[in-house]
């Protein structure tokens, strides 16, 4: 039957959600504070597709979005490919796949390390793209909040309905007050890494609500929508944890906005870092344009500020090298330019237009448990009701 299926793909969930940490090293520092201090965001792939040669004015937006990556604490690598010279077969597909483009044409895939296909975004390239790919206020906002010593700020992306997106406004602040009543910090152990102790190590969640029609927040809105293009993402309200450096869960949609999801949530934000590996936790980072760094390092901790509008290629100078001595999962990824003559890397087994990783990102860790113990207690509860459902023989 159906519903012994489910539960048998359910419980080998839960099982492998239990031994996946086991292997680990145990780390009773906060999953948000780790996450702060060492995960570093995971690199957004931006192709422009060209055939002339870029005009002044172009170049200097591919040199600015170059720039932002390379200095300005964006998590972004550009490529450029020449439509008509010899591209590789990952990007000849991918420029094959595109509707209609218009030359110069941007496409942004999510980082190789989340698996994700969609992509992320897609259109001509133009001042106002170039300006809002890696930086808005709400995406400053998120920072300055994690800086002051949020566990995680709830990304609201309201439906339009105003009612309905007010009434889950108001569910999300309720239950976040009484969760930070409620729950605690794990008590630390001798082997713990060092943490920052001048950044506020407490319980706090914020709510940040998003328009989808705010012209300002359009890529923001866009790579939260495209992670995975379900018929409920267009319409219905989505509810992202946001934490560490930007990083974010997959989100609950609609319905599943209520108080037990927010728990589940927000007991793995705060819970114990028992699994440290980054690609071993599930979500993806969000585009954004901070010197995680570069904060993290001075004392006292300071908000980053806002920018002058003046253009991304304004942000002051930190550089961010790869180490290709350190493993491939906790390597700093390059973000400088690339040139378009040399083929992008492929992953292992893949035929991915840019480069994908050896397999998707598992579930692990305390977020797969609890996620598995619910879908457990659902499932059981489902069969109940339905044997009482049935006429008995």
């Amino acid at each position: 039957m159906p519903q012994f299926r489910a539960i048998r793909i359910v419980l080998s969930a839960v099982v492998g959600g239990w031994l996946a940490p086991a292997a680990l090293p145990a780390c009773n520092v906060p999953v948000f504070r780790y996450a702060l201090e060492r995960w570093t965001p995971d690199p957004y792939v931006a192709v422009v597709f060209y055939r002339e040669p870029l005009q002044a004015e172009q170049q200097n937006l591919v040199e600015a979005l170059e720039k932002a990556g390379k200095e300005g604490g964006a998590n972004l690598l550009v490529l450029k490919a020449n439509v008509s010279g010899d591209m590789s077969a990952p990007l000849r597909a991918l420029w094959r796949a595109q509707p209609q483009p218009v030359l110069p044409w941007l496409v942004v895939r999510y980082p190789a390390q989340t698996g994700i296909e969609p992509e992320a975004w897609s259109g001509p390239l133009d001042a106002e793209v170039a300006r809002t790919l890696v930086d808005s206020p709400a995406r400053r906002e998120i920072a300055r909040r994690l800086f002051q010593g949020d566990s995680a700020v709830w990304l609201l992306l309201e439906s339009g309905n105003q009612e309905q997106d007010d009434a889950l406004a108001r569910t999300v602040e309720t239950e976040s007050r009484k969760l930070e009543g409620t729950l605690k910090l794990p008590q630390p152990s001798p082997g713990d890494p060092p943490i920052i102790a001048d950044l506020p190590l407490r319980i706090s969640f914020s709510t940040l609500r998003v328009a989808r029609s705010d012209p300002a927040e359009r890529f923001l809105v866009a790579q939260l929508v495209n992670w995975n293009r379900h018929g409920d993402t267009a319409t219905k309200p989505m509810l992202f944890p946001v934490f560490g450096r930007g990083r974010t869960l997959p989100p609950a949609i609609g319905t599943a906005i209520r108080s037990d999801v927010l728990g589940v949530i927000s007991r793995m934000v705060t819970g114990p870092c028992s699994c440290q590996v980054k690609q071993m936790n599930a979500g993806f980072d969000l585009l954004m344009a901070m010197k995680w760094d570069a904060l993290i390092a001075g004392r006292p901790m300071k908000a980053p500020e806002e920018p002058a509008l003046t253009g991304i290629s304004q942000f002051a100078s930190v550089a961010t090298a790869r180490s290709e001595a350190r493993p491939e999962q906790e390597r700093p990824p390059d973000h400088g330019p690339r040139d378009h003559s040399a083929p992008p890397p492929r992953a292992r087994g893949g035929s991915s237009a840019l480069p994908r990783p050896a397999e998707h990102d598992p579930v692990a860790g305390n977020l797969l448990l609890g996620f598995s113990i619910g879908a457990v207690l659902l499932a059981i509860a489902t069969m109940v009701l339905t044997a009482k459902g049935k006429p008995q023989p």
